[in-house]
């Protein structure tokens, strides 16, 4: 019983020294370990059973063994010695036998940890029982040590003791040790998962993503501050409410009631739900079943990350995306347009050009070709115009040069014009007609004549384009809109009108009502034009209209009447040349553009000299100071630029008209800047170029 104590208090020493420490099991600790054991053993030598003097026994053999079983082979090797050291002290005829048995027990229970690493498993009795009766059968067989005299009387006093209580103590302090090692593993376990449901509770409390358990009835049992935070309520105000009618969209709350009844609810999924204000939350969710330990479901726990502005940027770069390609098939449409515009004015001048060389061709159809090829120029330089417009509208370059408007001159101008043109004599059947109220026929004001008049004939040309037969008629009155003065302009057909769903597109830059068709009606760019010039006029653009009963166009003009009065505009269609005997150099590369201007001077007593590039101008000033030069603005060599940057530099002293194919922001600026008098663009009509010159020298 004393024995038993002892093995008891080294099962101890197992859990408390040995288990329990947190520090690696180093050297120094293993053989601290073996010191404890060899003290044990030696105790347990101390209160032997003495069989014979110099024969004794105790359970030293069962200690050694299971040593080396749990501790290894540094703890139980410092124990062998501490005791075989012991025995060697005691002497007497067991001396040998007793070393034997004491090495031999430490020694098979070490090979046993290492051949059966496995031996804890379920059949771990049963390992311990095979063990117990190795050590001891091979402590009977040490009794060969002994005096021969002593062998057999040994072997009978001691052979019911070792299968009585020696091995049935060996199997008793393993599975106590085992045990032992069970449950501390057990409550390191357990320790681990409450330690790990701790940092999952503050994980799923404090972490910025959602996180919500719900029962299998639906209803709330738990969710995180976030969750709180970004649904905007109080956790009163939702704890045990139903997650379905509180927080999921009406028309997915069927499907989400029947996944949750029955319990089929996907891993991950992207979703919408309800704040407190009503608005939508983007949520991506990650869902797990609960069970219980009988594996019954009894809830569901989720963990949902707020992709609200994930998807809002998503939804932008698809938009954009679409935009994109919406924009580059306009694009598409609208080059094929431009080309078929500008190949079909281009081939009347190039064709009746060519006729216009015929030997044989009378008076009259020479003056009719001569009209058709001038048509189809102005027809052009409107291309080209619309497209610099609509460019310089795009890059927000578009100017408004405000002066003194005379709203008759607007209108009658208007009705002349296009009740002389050929788009509206080859309709015989269209007439046109002009709402011109009396109070209005003497009214000034202050905007931009020019931009006024694009528009009215822009809207003005696309009605006689989309009308065959009727009336075109266009008026003007004067508006209170918007608590402003406003003069409203309108421009109303008979033609195919525009379906109300095509109200904003028509004016979209490249759209048309006819866009997915072929067709005949213009590049797409007017209406645009249009619109982004009643915008800077600071006004408004409109449609009303009805299919196969046509359309009525609106545009406003805000105006104030306190302004200063300025020069009334000149008009050059019949102006003259007033200047004689002047010295003129023409700075031209382009040799069909010098034999033009050269053309519109002859007859008025000028001296013309042409420069073909920069440098050969400034060579000619060496030589003479002319009266006037028409510079061009890109030449080779010199540039129009760098001749006006040396003229400055050597101080000549002469009137510079700017010529120049350029009709960009500001460049009538510029060239005054470089020291021009003034500009003209080209094409250079006979007037304008008149009325220039005049202006320049009369100054």
């Amino acid at each position: 019983m004393q024995n038993v104590a002892i093995l008891l208090a080294f099962a101890l020493l197992y859990d408390y020294f040995w288990l329990q420490s947190r520090k690696k099991n180093y050297l120094l600790k293993k053989i601290f370990i073996g010191l404890a054991i060899g003290a044990i053993t030696l105790i347990l030598m101390l209160t032997p059973g003495v069989l014979l003097p110099g024969i004794v026994f105790d359970v030293r053999s069962v200690v050694l063994s299971v040593s080396g079983l749990f501790f290894g082979e540094i703890p139980t090797i410092v124990a062998m010695i501490c005791a075989a050291s012991y025995r060697i002290y005691l002497g007497g005829d067991g001396m040998y036998m007793g070393i034997a048995v004491i090495f031999t027990a430490g020694l098979i229970g070490v090979l046993w940890r290492y051949f059966r690493p496995a031996w804890r498993d379920k059949k771990f009795i049963k390992e311990l029982t095979l063990m117990g009766l190795l050590v001891h059968f091979v402590m009977l067989t040490c009794t060969m040590l002994l005096p021969e005299d002593k062998i057999l009387s040994t072997i009978e006093n001691i052979a019911i003791p070792l299968i009585v209580i020696y091995i049935p103590s060996t199997i008793l302090i393993g599975w106590f040790m085992v045990t032992q090692e069970k449950n501390f593993k057990n409550k390191r376990a357990n320790e681990k998962l409450v330690e790990s449901e701790r940092r999952f509770s503050e994980l799923l409390t404090n972490v910025h993503l959602l996180s919500i358990i719900v029962d299998n009835d639906g209803n709330i049992v738990f969710c995180n501050e976030f969750f709180l935070k970004l649904t905007g309520y109080r956790y009163y105000e939702i704890a045990g409410k139903s997650w379905i009618d509180t927080f999921v969209l009406k028309e997915n709350r069927a499907e989400i009631r029947k996944s949750i009844e029955n319990h089929d609810v996907s891993n991950h999924y992207e979703g919408e739900i309800l704040n407190k204000n009503g608005n939508t939350i983007s949520v991506f969710w990650s869902n797990v079943l609960l069970k219980d330990e009988t594996g019954t479901v009894t809830g569901i726990a989720s963990i949902g990350q707020d992709i609200t502005d994930k998807k809002l940027s998503e939804e932008k770069l698809l938009e954009a995306k679409r935009r994109a390609e919406e924009s580059d098939r306009l694009k598409s449409v609208f080059l094929s347009n431009m080309s078929h515009e500008i190949r079909t004015p281009l081939n009347t001048v190039v064709g009746f050009s060519e006729l216009l060389s015929e030997k044989n061709l009378n008076d009259k159809k020479r003056k009719e070709y001569f009209d058709i090829v001038k048509s189809s120029g102005n027809k052009l330089i409107e291309i080209i115009n619309d497209i610099l417009d609509i460019s310089k509208l795009e890059t927000k370059q578009f100017k408004i040069n405000k002066s003194v408007c005379y709203l008759n001159e607007i209108m009658y101008n208007t009705f002349e014009s296009f009740k002389n043109s050929a788009e509206l004599k080859n309709k015989p059947n269209l007439t046109l007609q002009m709402d011109f109220p009396d109070f209005l026929q003497d009214f000034e004001f202050e905007s931009d004549t020019n931009r006024i008049q694009q528009v009215l004939d822009n809207l003005i040309t696309n009605a006689i384009k989309y009308t065959e037969k009727g009336t075109i008629e266009f008026g003007v009155t004067s508006n209170l809109i918007n608590g402003i003065q406003s003069l409203e302009f309108y421009v109303s057909d008979t033609g195919i009108g525009i379906d109300e769903k095509m109200y904003e597109l028509i004016f979209e830059r490249f759209r048309q009502v006819e866009e997915n068709a072929y067709h005949q009606y213009g590049a797409g760019i007017g209406l645009s034009i249009c619109k982004g010039i009643v915008d800077l006029l600071e006004g408004k653009i409109w449609v009303d209209s009805k299919i196969g009963e046509g359309s009525k166009f609106y545009f406003t003009v805000p105006y104030h009447t306190d302004f200063e009065k300025k020069k009334k505009n000149i008009k050059t269609e019949n102006i003259s040349l007033n200047i004689m005997n002047k010295r003129v150099i023409i700075a031209e590369d382009d040799k069909n553009s010098f034999f033009y201007l050269n053309a519109l001077l002859k007859g008025h007593n000028l001296e013309i000299s042409h420069a073909e590039n920069g440098e050969v101008l400034l060579k000619m000033l060496e030589q003479e100071t002319p009266d006037l030069i028409l510079l061009d603005m890109n030449m080779p060599v010199k540039s129009g630029y760098d001749c006006l940057a040396e003229i400055k530099k050597r101080g000549i002293k002469t009137k510079i008209i700017a010529q120049t194919a350029y009709a960009g922001y500001d460049d009538r600026e510029r060239c005054i800047e470089f020291g021009c008098s003034d500009y003209i663009a080209k094409p250079i009509k006979r007037g304008e170029l008149y009325s220039v010159i005049n202006k320049v020298m009369t100054d």
